[in-house]
């Protein structure tokens, strides 16, 4: 009995987690609906073999009518899960009040949640910041695929209704000030052994016959540059001292700090003080 919860809920969470509508996602006779595991189990091909007599859920349907009937009640407010209210959300393209959308660690994503994201492109300017090569949350639906394909063929075969169609362009950021060259070097063997393996569609970027899991890219190690990006002259100038306001950008929190305490004291701001 636990095993079949398993799989209703299963079934249920990979539709939530996807960009498809109820009548695309939860169709009793679409057998991929259901949960992988849960066909294999009633096809004697699981790890534990169903019972004797027991019909083959799967095939029937069975599992889809009963994630239908949970997210009937999910739409209508009586039950609610995190995925759920993204569900929702996606489906009545509910507009995120913005001009501009910054979407952090969108590797991480959930097709539903690129969707939705997606969708405010209608008025608003969206970027995605992510690294596909990085995806960590695959157990809780995170798809790599699903920013990597977007602008790609395969993004419309996940497209939801309203989703916005328009051009988008990809750019990288390889340059890291976090190690050295170094180091960067020993990340581009993994990578290029990466981008040479089956993990790789043909082509790069989808159109070898599956969908792209992530663009490959090639790293560099900047660690060795200073460790402030406020321009040096503007800092020399103490503009400030004039009423100016100045943001003070740096690359970690100990220079933040070597500087700040460096102009309310006075001192050289880009030399260490020898002074206590």
């Amino acid at each position: 009995r636990q095993l079949l919860l398993l799989y209703i809920r299963k079934t249920l969470e990979g539709f939530l987690q996807s960009a498809k509508t109820e009548a695309e996602g939860l169709r009793e006779a679409d057998t991929w609906a259901c949960y992988y595991p849960a066909r294999l189990y009633h096809q004697g091909k699981g790890r534990s073999l169903p019972p004797k007599g027991l019909p083959d859920l799967a095939r029937t349907g069975w599992y889809v009518r009963q994630a239908k009937a949970l997210w009937e009640r999910l739409s209508k407010g009586e039950l609610a899960t995190y995925d759920a209210l993204l569900k929702r959300a996606m489906l009545r393209d509910l507009r995120v009040p913005c001009s501009a959308l910054l979407v952090d660690e969108a590797q991480d994503l959930t097709f539903c949640q690129v969707r939705w994201c997606e969708q405010q492109a209608q008025h608003a300017q969206v970027c995605f910041v992510g690294d596909a090569a990085q995806t960590i949350y695959s157990f809780r639906g995170a798809k790599s695929t699903a920013v990597a394909s977007l602008g790609t063929p395969f993004a419309s075969s996940h497209a939801a209704k309203g989703a916005h169609a328009g051009p988008v362009l990809h750019r990288t950021l390889t340059g890291s000030f976090r190690f050295d060259k170094h180091v960067a070097s020993a990340a581009n063997l993994v990578l290029f052994a990466k981008h040479h393996s089956p993990q790789t569609p043909q082509g790069d970027h989808g159109d070898g016959g599956r969908p792209p899991t992530w663009v490959p890219y090639r790293l560099r190690g900047l660690g060795s540059a200073p460790g402030w990006v406020t321009t040096k002259s503007l800092l020399d100038a103490r503009v400030w001292e004039r009423g100016a306001r100045v943001a003070l950008i740096c690359r970690s929190n100990a220079e933040l700090v070597r500087c700040a305490l460096e102009i309310m004291g006075g001192g050289n701001l880009f030399m260490p003080s020898t002074a206590d």
